[in-house]
């Protein structure tokens, strides 16, 4: 794990949550719908980095699973600062 995720959270179940999505992403490379309120959205692991989709449209690549957690923005916030409202939507 590249990013320090207590800096963006002292949660437990939280911190727990990013590590497992982490993995997912980035060892396992597995896909996943996620959903943040009513925003849902899936995201494509492949190569070392992600590519994000919303209603079957592409809506943003990433290089690295990082970025995918540092850049990629709901509601204007990066993913990372929504983890306490993000829930898989499979």
């Amino acid at each position: 794990m590249a990013i320090d995720f207590t800096k963006y959270t002292k949660n437990k179940n939280d911190l727990e949550f990013l590590g497992e999505l982490y993995d997912c992403f980035a060892v396992y490379q597995d896909p996943h719908t996620l959903k943040c309120g009513n925003y849902s959205f899936h995201v494509d692991p492949g190569e070392g980095g992600a590519t994000v989709w919303r209603y079957g449209e592409k809506i943003a690549n990433f290089k690295t699973i990082d970025d995918l957690f540092l850049i990629f923005m709901i509601d204007g916030k990066p993913l990372i600062e929504c983890i306490s409202e993000l829930e898989y939507d499979d």
